[in-house]
């Protein structure tokens, strides 16, 4: 059974990071993390945890990033991942 999609609940950007919280979903395995430099743009992996927060390596600072994540189930056949979250917005300096 596929996973709910979590709900990003914020982000907060400091030193060239983001920190990504979102709502624990039930069952999942883990969560990827996704930023995209526009909001329609071509989303790409940033990282992957098994905990409800996530803080990003180093990004180049001047500019805003669109996160989102997605949950995910790990099964014998491979993972089964949710639907993407809400897309949030932050700046990083």
């Amino acid at each position: 059974t596929k996973p709910s999609a979590p709900a990003v609940s914020s982000l907060d950007s400091s030193d060239g990071k983001i920190t990504v919280k979102w709502n624990t979903v039930s069952g999942a395995t883990g969560y990827v993390i996704y930023y995209a430099t526009s909001k329609n743009g071509s989303y790409k992996k940033l990282g992957s945890t098994k905990e409800r927060t996530f803080t990003s390596k180093k990004l180049s600072g001047g500019r805003n990033y669109y996160i989102r994540a997605k949950a995910y189930i790990k099964t014998s056949d491979g993972n089964i991942y949710s639907g993407a979250s809400n897309i949030k917005s932050a700046y990083v300096k």
